[in-house]
């Protein structure tokens, strides 16, 4: 762990020039100069160990569509926590509003926006969650 830190703080505090229209300093010119690092870090193990970077890049190529249905089921299932929290948060509202022998009830802009904000996250959630692999 302290070498990611330390990296990380190679980044924040550099003021390199990472090209692609990024201006020196910038959060986005850090965390590219970060992810160079990193990578930079992991090439030269794996040089240092004997491998290939070629036969790596090969290895990698190879195996793609498993790394990219892995992605893909790992952030569908990302979709399907966030959607079940926007059932819950939904729920909890309208049972906030509704309960019986509540004195304190939110009012109906509060329940109103909270339920419009849960709606638009589950809706996007839901679009995600069915669309096809």
């Amino acid at each position: 762990m302290g070498l990611i830190r330390g990296l990380w703080n190679i980044s924040q505090r550099s003021w390199v020039d990472m090209g692609g229209g990024l201006r020196p300093g910038s959060h986005a010119s850090r965390l590219h100069l970060f992810l160079v690092l990193v990578f930079l870090v992991i090439g030269l193990a794996l040089v240092l160990l004997g491998f290939d970077l070629a036969a790596v890049d090969r290895w990698l190529d190879a195996r793609a569509d498993g790394f990219d249905l892995v992605g893909t089921l790992l952030f569908k299932a990302l979709l399907a926590v966030i959607l079940l929290f926007c059932v819950l948060g939904a729920g909890a509202v309208l049972y906030g509003r509704f309960a019986p022998g509540e004195e304190d009830r939110p009012g109906w802009g509060v329940t109103a926006g909270a339920l419009s904000g849960t709606l638009i996250l589950g809706y996007l959630a839901w679009v995600g969650l069915m669309d096809p692999l």
